[in-house]
């Protein structure tokens, strides 16, 4: 890949864009980014709608977590499959694929409940169908932005990528929160969700200056794909490190985010009102993170913002598990989702910059592969761990972790196979 990929600037505002914004200032990827923030509210509108519905029909924690469960374990059985065809086939005509089968499925949700039906295996089923929908899209999805910017601007494109995620993420269920007057209202959310993915897919249909290469002449089986994907892992020390660490957030430091229901009832005594509150803060401190983040791309390698981002994460974490009071508590909540913010999208664009064609759809297969088994994993553990030995003492054992194994990658140095590796590619 070279650095003449799309760069079509609009004259006036867009050119003058900060340093921290520089990837919009590429038309392709300023379409495309707007419509994934708006694909990326909808989504987090019908995962907080859909968790909302199960609880009120069903009144089972179990049920609960098998819709969710649901929409997780095909990217651990489909991801490495999706890595390869991305790898095989044109990666525009897979996006739009992809996005239409999430568009169904959320329409179905949305006509479905309007129309009365509430079983319960239905929702399953329409869940996993969600799931294998988002298991072909992340590949294509990830490697796709890099055709959009120049390659110096990919670490800031990964950057903003991981920023509009995390702001749906606040916005989304607050959106879902005004639409759920009652469970009817349900079907707004899901018919919301399939509205947005309709947006992407304009988006990418609209896009003029972006590069996609032909498929790659691979007459291999998938197994053989994904062979040879490991082995590009396995030969780039950065890329391990990313991965691994990855992997480490996903087990020890993500689960706060679906924990924090839990934090504001046990440790702050919160109501819901105030709830919605805290878990907005979140989305607050990924937007500071995303400043901060922006600030030092360029002005700082890659594993130094990582030994300082896990530095702070694992105190705001300690933090969290301290605070005594509400207002203290959203103060830490804040820090925590800034330091998240940092953590993932540096990580992340590591990844997506050491992971080399024509293996790129693979690595970020076995990427996700990784991350589909570390996370729901980490998330049952931690949340049965929490209910045994206490959230604050969990919280401190987590921030403890990160704090050792941060320690342990700095002295070892481990970190900087990340800058070594990008030098080289």
């Amino acid at each position: 890949m070279t650095d003449t990929a799309s760069t079509a600037q609009g004259p006036g505002r867009v050119d003058r864009l900060p340093n921290g914004l520089r990837a919009l200032r590429s038309r392709d990827y300023r379409v495309f980014w707007c419509a994934a923030l708006v694909s990326s509210v909808g989504s987090h509108m019908q995962l907080a709608a859909l968790g909302w519905v199960v609880a009120v029909l069903t009144g089972s924690a179990a049920k609960v977590g098998l819709v969710a469960f649901a929409t997780t374990v095909p990217l651990v059985v489909l991801s490495p499959v999706a890595g390869s065809l991305t790898d095989r086939i044109p990666r525009r005509r897979m996006l739009l694929a992809t996005l239409g089968v999430q568009t169904v499925q959320a329409a179905t949700l949305g006509v479905t409940w309007a129309l009365g039906v509430r079983e319960y295996w239905l929702i399953v089923v329409l869940a996993l169908v969600g799931g294998v929908g988002t298991a072909f899209n992340g590949p294509v999805f990830q490697a796709f932005v890099p055709e959009l910017v120049p390659r110096a601007d990919l670490p800031n494109a990964v950057m903003l990528n991981s920023a509009q995620f995390n702001v749906a993420k606040a916005l989304g269920p607050m959106a879902a929160g005004v639409l759920l007057v009652d469970t009817v209202g349900a079907s707004w959310c899901f018919l919301a969700n399939a509205v947005s993915f309709g947006a992407v897919m304009i988006a990418v249909a609209a896009i003029r200056e972006g590069r996609h290469p032909p498929p790659v002449a691979v007459h291999a089986g998938f197994w053989r794909d994904f062979v040879e994907g490991a082995r590009h892992v396995r030969r780039s020390p950065g890329l391990r490190t990313a991965i691994g660490m990855n992997c480490l957030i996903a087990a020890v430091g993500q689960p706060l985010v679906p924990l924090i229901p839990v934090v504001a009832l046990r440790l702050y005594h919160a109501d819901s009102v105030t709830y919605g509150v805290l878990a907005g803060a979140l989305g607050v401190g990924a937007v500071l993170g995303a400043v901060v983040a922006g600030r030092l791309d360029g002005r700082w390698r890659p594993s130094r913002i990582l030994t300082w981002g896990l530095f702070f994460y694992a105190a705001f974490t300690a933090f969290v598990a301290t605070a005594g009071s509400l207002g203290v508590g959203l103060v830490a909540v804040t820090g925590a989702g800034a330091g998240f913010l940092v953590i993932i999208a540096v990580d992340n664009s590591c990844i997506q910059t050491l992971a080399r064609e024509p293996w790129r759809g693979r690595v970020i297969g076995i990427w996700l592969m990784c991350y589909g088994l570390a996370y729901p994993v980490g998330v049952l553990v931690q949340g049965w761990l929490a209910d045994r030995i206490g959230l604050r003492t969990l919280l401190l054992a987590d921030a403890a972790i990160l704090t050792v194994v941060t320690g342990v990658l700095v002295w070892r140095r481990a970190l900087r196979s990340v800058d070594v590796d990008a030098e080289l590619v």
